[in-house]
């Protein structure tokens, strides 16, 4: 029970760790170029939904207008549906670029390693030094 209660250990270069994490983020550049164009396109139809049911109410719902109330709810429809799919596009490609990230980090720390002599390996446990790999890729990717 004492090893949970272990303190934080906090990076010691924390911008440095930022910049070398952007490092990896950056060869993603499209993905992210175009997730921030999916999120400019859903925040419009976020905001377009509210204003199209204050137009309906107030020109179809008060007048009794049935059939332009019907061709502003299939409009509101096809906003609401728009809305979702693009934010569910936005989590997909977001995801994928940052799981492909994450790839490139694991492919370049197992690159370190192979690269590392056999006396490190010697001098620490195979156990925590596992642990500690595993647990700091897996850190950066929670992020």
């Amino acid at each position: 029970m004492g090893h949970l209660r272990r303190p934080k250990v906090r990076a010691k270069d924390v911008e440095g760790t930022l910049l070398r994490i952007w490092g990896y983020l950056k060869r993603q550049k499209g993905a992210l170029a175009l997730t921030a164009l999916l999120v400019v396109f859903a925040s419009g139809l976020g905001t377009l939904g509210p204003y199209l049911m204050g137009r309906t109410i107030d020109e179809y719902i008060h007048t009794g207008d049935l059939k332009g109330l019907a061709g502003m709810a299939a409009l509101m429809l096809a906003v609401y549906v728009s809305e979702a799919l693009i934010s569910w596009l936005r989590t997909y490609v977001m995801a994928k670029a940052s799981q492909q990230a994450v790839n490139d980090i694991r492919d370049d720390l197992f690159a370190k390693l192979q690269t590392l002599s056999l006396r490190f390996f010697d001098q620490r446990t195979h156990g925590e030094l596992m642990s500690r790999l595993t647990n700091d890729v897996e850190n950066i990717s929670n992020v």
